[in-house]
């Protein structure tokens, strides 16, 4: 009888305790924090937004859409366009990017939407910026908040609680 080498699988790494994070576990994080906020904000009926104004007047209020940058990418492409294709709305979209500058806020600001940045440097938190945000929330009162990107989602729910 021949004895068989106990070989690891051809699927595992060699080092199977690497604290470097797989493609399926940063997927399942993502996962689990959209879940989270669901339940959160829908589930539970808690909205840091929730106002008692008539339904017309929320109707009319825009659309705050936060972004980690505005240099080309796909998502940065992908909202620059969402953002111009509803510049013509009574109240158009206000884009906030977290870093300032970019290849995309120009063309922005060329279809007359208004671009704020919070003056982040990148791969440096700040809480001065999530406090900023805070403010442009309460000075613009969007109907809806669409952040893109990890970092913009991380500061816009904190800046909610603020």
């Amino acid at each position: 009888m021949i004895a068989r080498q106990h070989t690891r699988p051809p699927h595992k790494p060699a080092n199977c305790n690497s604290p470097v994070p797989t493609r399926r576990a940063a997927i399942f994080h993502v996962i689990l924090a959209r879940v989270w906020t669901y339940y959160v904000f829908e589930c539970m009926a808690f909205s840091p937004l929730k106002d008692d104004s008539p339904r017309e007047s929320r109707a009319r209020r825009p659309v705050m859409h936060v972004i980690t940058d505005l240099d080309t990418g796909g998502a940065e492409t992908m909202l620059a366009n969402l953002a111009i294709a509803h510049s013509g709305a009574p109240h158009p979209p206000v884009v906030v990017s977290l870093v300032p500058g970019g290849s995309l806020s120009k063309r922005l600001g060329d279809a007359g939407l208004q671009v704020r940045d919070l003056g982040m440097t990148r791969g440096r938190p700040s809480l001065a910026a999530v406090r900023r945000l805070a403010n442009l929330i309460q000075e613009h009162r969007p109907q809806v908040i669409q952040s893109w990107m990890y970092h913009a989602d991380l500061i816009t729910l904190a800046a909610l609680y603020l």
